[in-house]
């Protein structure tokens, strides 16, 4: 005679298929139904699950309980991923003004600098946007902002003044940046900036610590080897691309082994 499964025979390779299931599923139907924010109706029947699960609990029917259970949380998971991935532009957002026209914006560099042989970009987590003296909009979203003076140089956490054309990322011979920057949330550039800083130590004080210590890595690596030598290996051990002959980036290139800089 055979006997119903209880919650012992479920063990957690099972809860975790249903679980992934669940995940990937929702993944998959919701690839026609992104949003930043879903309706309350979606959150409804979350809960309803919810209830459900509770209700086999109490009637004691554990094996529908718990696959139900495992199968609810996929769910939620992958519309809490699909939320936060989700980019929605507002009238705030800095992107909104992309409209290729000379503006400044004020703000904070939000991550390390990323400094090449002629050229730093420095990613702007943007606060406000002059379009004019008597035009300043509150604004936010993150500007990437390419400088080519070379001096002086900036760092994570100075708030700065950026000034040039304000525009959107397109697609760079079959490539499309746009959807490369949106991976950094980012949807606006300015490209030859003019840079001025305002203030420093707006940054995380961990962060900061961080970047400060691997740039006083680098240094050392700079004082021990010759280039392009010390850069490439800077490149290995950092990530860092500062230095690293045009000549050498393209063979890495060419190798397929850009990805030991990266």
């Amino acid at each position: 005679m055979a006997h119903p499964r209880t919650t012992q025979d479920i063990n957690g390779q099972t809860l975790g298929f249903t679980f992934g299931l669940a995940f990937i599923t929702t993944i998959f139907l919701l690839r026609w139904f992104q949003m930043s924010e879903y309706p309350p109706l979606v959150w409804s029947v979350i809960g309803m699950l919810t209830m459900i699960v509770f209700g086999c609990f109490v009637l004691r029917f554990r094996l529908v309980a718990a696959l139900l259970l495992a199968g609810t949380l996929g769910i939620n998971a992958a519309f809490f991923s699909v939320m936060r991935t989700t980019h929605r532009e507002t009238a705030t957002s800095i992107e909104h003004f992309a409209v290729e026209e000379r503006v400044t914006v004020k703000g904070v560099i939000s991550e390390e600098p990323d400094i090449r042989p002629m050229q730093t970009k420095y990613t702007i987590a943007a606060e406000e946007l002059v379009i004019d003296a008597e035009h300043i909009v509150a604004v936010s979203g993150q500007v990437l902002a390419s400088d080519y003076n070379g001096w002086p140089e900036f760092h994570y956490g100075d708030r700065v003044s950026v000034t040039g054309i304000l525009e959107r990322p397109e697609v760079i011979e079959d490539f499309d940046y746009g959807a490369y920057l949106s991976l950094k949330d980012i949807y606006s550039l300015m490209n030859r900036v003019n840079v001025t800083r305002e203030s420093e130590g707006h940054g995380h004080p961990i962060l900061a610590t961080m970047f400060l210590m691997k740039a006083r890595f680098e240094l050392q690596i700079a004082q021990v080897y010759h280039e392009p030598h010390a850069s490439f290996l800077m490149g290995l051990l950092t990530g860092s691309r500062r230095g690293l002959p045009d000549h050498l980036s393209e063979d890495l290139k060419t190798t397929g082994l850009t990805h030991i800089v990266a």
